[in-house]
C-alpha cells in the first residue's frame, strides 16, 4: 500500500463500506482483464467532470497518483485516445488526474 495512511483509513472505514459491491465487482472485472492473454490497459480517473479539454493533467503508471484531483471527461478521452497504441503502457494500470 503506498497510499497515504489517512487515504487508506478512509476508503476502508467510509468508502469501501458505503461502495462494498461496486468495489468488489471493479476488483473482480479487473482481475478478469489482468488475467486474460488480451494487450490490456486499465485506466483509473477521479470524479470526472464535465470540463473543457485542458491537456493538462497527470499520470503514474502501476502506483498510486499522490492528491488526486477531479479530471474533465474531455481530458480523459484525450489521454485514452492517445494511448491505444501506446505498447509502454500495456498491462499496466494508469491513475490519472488533474
Amino acid at each position: 500500500p503506498t497510499a497515504p495512511l489517512s487515504r487508506r483509513l478512509l476508503i476502508g472505514g467510509v468508502v469501501r463500506p458505503l461502495y462494498r459491491h461496486l468495489y468488489t465487482d471493479m476488483t473482480k472485472m479487473e482481475d478478469i482483464v489482468t488475467t486474460s492473454d488480451l494487450d490490456w490497459t486499465i485506466v483509473r480517473p477521479p470524479k470526472l467532470t464535465d470540463g473543457k479539454l485542458t491537456r493538462e493533467y497527470r499520470t503514474a503508471a502501476n502506483q498510486h497518483l499522490p492528491r488526486p484531483r477531479t479530471l474533465s471527461r474531455a481530458d480523459l478521452a484525450h489521454y485514452m485516445l492517445n494511448h491505444l497504441d501506446d505498447q509502454a503502457s500495456w498491462r499496466s494500470t494508469i491513475e490519472i488526474s488533474r
